[in-house]
């Protein structure tokens, strides 16, 4: 029985982890060895293949992303941009969707057409004015599947559209009429025959119904899941739009305190405060609606009148700033580049203009500040932030966004320290939460990250993107699978088409043996592709969770797949593991040609590469007779590269089959030291002392396998051979009888003519 110790191949990703867990880093050093120590055979010295190297991949997004990346605060912003795009899916005809369905309840679990991350965006107005008239026209010519698909398509890119929406309503409601009328009777006309033939069709009619209804409703369950993930992504943007318009409140109240109080002291100061209010009312209007030269004229206006005759400089700087925050706000929500930047000019005249009469006005600074880290000047930006904070040291906002530019620049401490102070004067901000424990994670401080993270979806419950760092901690600091897959499925159910969660959950249950819900989660993952697009990774991870489960011929099909993918992998070492998974399966499947090719393609990438030299020492140790010359030089070069267990293992078979038994003594004795329970190597290692003539040492690795494992019936028979040869034929016997009492039927010849050879000798005796 051979050893055949072929180790996992789809473990979860664990790069070079500190196991600060509180209480759960403990299991993962000593799965390589138990995993292959279950059985032990006459012909154990076969070699084992390389299987532990390969992992199961994530892609995780950068941690450079932050919240608030489309704007800035304290002024209103577009919705932050996310990971999870809107996502749509392409519709398939009636008789595509019963396939789809069928495949469905088959257990495939996903529509394979949904689109992936990185979905387009919703049709521009005219696109979708010609998409419905386009609808229209199917269904006066009744033409209702063609209808239906453009419908739907319009709704998952905007699932509020509710003109599409009762359009398909009636184009669902017509299709049945339609369907219904036409199945009442089927009239055939048999060439000249005088006769009809009438054939009741309502039970294909009812059928036919029932599975529109299935297709439909699948339907909207899945419009409802991109509903779903829509509004998680609203949720997190709604907090820094709330701070917002919050912290301009307070400005503006702040602000027109202080004009009143300056009102008072005269009539003519009052008068010239509302004419100058009234231009810059007048400005905002304009930006309002578009007029960018009206607004900027009534500005100019405005601040024409400026100095007062008291209350200065604060009062100038105050208008200016008002003014340009008005133009800042105006330029973040514009589309048009042309615009864009001559809003972006007179922003930055109006802050001049505030900072040239008070040079500490922190509203200036932060604009500017803002405006430096729209094109990326993160240097500038973080200088002029600094400023603001120094002039109003407790605006939480004004650390916030500080924190952002140190983090960028990797200033961590800094930036820990900005957040924070967000974080202490409004508590129930989430995105400062959440950036901090970024911070503290790049800081290695990873407890405090969690707290962080944990406190960011305790403020916000709908913080899907906390949850997901928490899950990434959880797994790769603490190994606590249970705890990572708990928050990768908490992501799941808030985004339900976050591939970054779904991949990455398939990976952590992996790493947990449960493999059947790794495929689940891959499956989702592969589901969510676009058409064309090209993932090698989502696809490697899928076929490793099927060669787990010794699904050779599914496995296959996904790793074809990351292979013909493989140029989108840009490392040349990660390129090869998607190639060597490929070669993996190709052997597991027998296809030892494809399997030695795909090898060599492996090594033109990575020629250190251990695994595969190990894979490639196994097939010739495996040859009739075995190759034991090449497959020492293969598993030698590899050693230099990778000095583990299996490699130790193979090297005393691979010397043992050379009868070089001093070199293959000390390889096996190698490996037990590393996995002092391993029976299969203790008994390679006591048939090398056998054969070598060191009977006693061969004894006693076989005396001490029977002692962990009474039921090792090879053992029994190895054992007699080495009494037979110590002369000790009673023992001989007495083992084979043990042996016969516990399976009588195990090796019925050879032990037979071993209980003879006790008897002759013990008769010539």
């Amino acid at each position: 029985m051979a050893a055949n110790k072929k180790t996992e191949s789809a473990k979860a990703k664990a790069p070079a982890k500190k196991s600060e867990s509180p209480s759960k880093a403990k299991k993962a050093a000593n799965s390589k060895a138990t995993a292959s120590a279950k059985s032990a055979g006459a012909s154990r010295t076969a070699s084992t293949r390389a299987r532990t190297g390969v992992k199961a991949r994530t892609v995780s997004k950068s941690e450079d992303e932050f919240y608030g990346e489309s704007g800035a605060l304290p002024f209103p912003m577009d919705d932050r941009k996310d990971d999870s795009k809107k996502k749509r899916i392409v519709l398939l005809s009636a008789a595509a969707l019963l396939a789809l369905l069928l495949l469905f309840f088959a257990g495939r679990g996903m529509f394979s057409a949904i689109s992936g991350v990185n979905g387009s965006k919703r049709p521009s107005a005219s696109a979708r004015n010609n998409t419905l008239a386009l609808a229209q026209k199917y269904l006066d010519k009744g033409q209702y599947d063609k209808a239906m698909d453009l419908l739907n398509g319009l709704l998952i890119s905007n699932p509020d559209d509710e003109e599409a929406d009762k359009l398909l309503d009636r184009a669902i409601q017509q299709k049945k009429e339609s369907d219904a009328s036409a199945a009442q009777n089927i009239v055939v006309q048999p060439g000249d025959s005088s006769y009809n033939i009438n054939i009741d069709t309502d039970e294909i009619t009812n059928a036919l119904r029932e599975q529109n209804e299935r297709s439909q409703q699948m339907i909207n369950e899945l419009l409802e899941r991109q509903r779903q993930s829509q509004d998680a992504q609203r949720a997190e943007a709604a907090a820094e739009k709330k701070a917002a318009e919050e912290l301009k409140k307070k400005e503006e109240s702040e602000r027109k305190a202080k004009e009143a109080e300056l009102a008072q002291k005269s009539a003519a100061l009052k008068s010239k405060i509302s004419g100058i209010n009234e231009k810059i009312l007048a400005g905002k209007a304009d930006l309002n609606t578009g007029n960018i030269d009206s607004a900027l004229s009534n500005f100019n206006n405005a601040v024409s009148q400026l100095p007062l005759s008291e209350g200065e400089p604060a009062f100038s700087a105050s208008k200016y700033s008002e003014v340009a925050s008005a133009l800042y706000e105006a330029s973040v929500n514009e589309k048009d580049p042309a615009r864009k930047e001559k809003l972006n000019k007179a922003v930055i005249n109006y802050v001049n203009k505030s900072l040239s009469v008070n040079p500490s006005d922190p509203v200036s600074h932060y604009i500017l500040g803002m405006n430096y880290q729209d094109t990326n000047q993160w240097e500038k930006a973080a200088k002029e932030l600094e400023e603001a904070v120094k002039n109003d040291p407790d605006n939480y906002m004004y650390y916030y966004q500080l924190g952002r530019a140190q983090y960028r620049l990797k200033n961590f401490a800094a930036a820990r320290s900005s957040f924070e102070s967000s974080v202490k004067y409004n508590r129930n901000f989430d995105p400062a939460h959440y950036n901090l424990g970024m911070t503290l994670k790049r800081l290695k401080q990873n407890k405090a990250a969690l707290s962080a993270f944990r406190s960011a979806h305790t403020v916000n419950p709908q913080n899907s993107k906390a949850y997901l760092e928490e899950a990434r901690l959880l797994q790769d600091a603490y190994q606590d699978h249970k705890g990572a897959v708990d928050c990768y499925n908490q992501v799941i159910s808030l985004d339900p088409v976050n591939r970054s969660a779904l991949n990455e959950c398939g990976v952590v249950y992996s790493s947990m043996g449960q493999y059947a819900k790794a495929e689940s989660c891959h499956r989702k993952a592969v589901a969510l592709l676009q058409p064309g697009e090209k993932d090698p990774v989502t696809y490697y991870n899928l076929a490793l969770s099927l060669y787990q489960q010794k699904k050779y011929a599914d496995a296959e099909k996904y790793a074809k797949l990351s292979y013909d993918q493989k140029d989108a992998v840009k490392n040349d070492k990660s390129k090869a593991d998607v190639i060597y998974n490929y070669g993996l399966i190709e052997d597991a499947m027998k296809k030892e040609e494809q399997a030695i090719a795909l090898y060599k393609e492996v090594l033109a990438l990575d020629p250190d590469n251990a695994k595969t030299k190990t894979n490639l020492g196994v097939m010739f140790m495996a040859m009739n007779p075995p190759d034991a010359d090449m497959a020492l030089a293969f598993f030698l070069d590899a050693y230099k590269v990778e000095a583990s267990f299996e490699l130790e293992n193979n090297l005393g078979s691979a010397f043992l089959a050379k009868k070089d038994y001093a070199n293959a003594i000390t390889y096996f004795q190698k490996a037990l030291k590393r996995s002092p329970k391993d029976q299969t190597v203790r008994f390679n290692l006591g048939k090398c002392y056998a054969e070598a003539g060191e009977l006693e040492n061969a004894k006693t690795c076989y005396l001490d396998i029977l002692n962990s494992e009474p039921n090792n019936f090879d053992t029994y028979i190895e054992l007699s051979k080495v009494f037979i040869a110590l002369k000790d034929l009673a023992s001989a016997e007495s083992y084979l009888k043990i042996l016969q009492q516990k399976n009588p039927t195990y090796k019925k010849a050879e032990v037979d003519k071993l209980l003879a050879a006790t008897s002759v000798s013990s008769n010539e005796r």
